[in-house]
């Protein structure tokens, strides 16, 4: 069962805030701390595994769409022009809330600080790239 967007990313919100209130309550807590960063870790690992099982999803309806002559055109990307998207699957499958969710999300997890890239942003991005 394939679930939409939303439903993926109402889940990895969930599965953050979990993951917050235990390290927020290991800061309070110190004989129980170790105990709840290790939980807070499972369930971020919970967050990204949904992620990961969201795009996998989405990639393997978007390969078995596709032709043959289209797959190996897209793997040798190294030739495409400059205006060719990326990642034909994502750019119109999500909303630009969506992308712009997970570019924060992603900027926060990874990145020295987190990012406050809005839904306009992705829209004006998108406008861009499609000229």
């Amino acid at each position: 069962m394939v679930m939409s967007g939303e439903a993926a990313m109402e889940k990895v919100r969930r599965y953050r805030a979990i993951a917050s209130l235990h390290r927020q309550t290991a800061a309070f807590r110190p004989l129980q701390r170790w105990s709840l960063l290790d939980q807070a870790e499972e369930w971020e690992r919970l967050a990204v595994a949904e992620l990961e099982a969201y795009f996998d999803a989405c990639s393997s309806r978007h390969d078995r769409q596709e032709s043959q002559g289209a797959r190996y055109a897209e793997a040798r990307w190294e030739i495409a022009p400059a205006s060719t998207p990326c990642c034909p699957s994502v750019s119109k499958r999500f909303s630009t809330a969506e992308i712009a969710a997970v570019a924060n999300y992603v900027t926060a997890r990874f990145g020295s600080k987190g990012s406050q890239i809005t839904a306009r942003d992705v829209a004006e991005l998108r406008k861009q790239t499609s000229q």
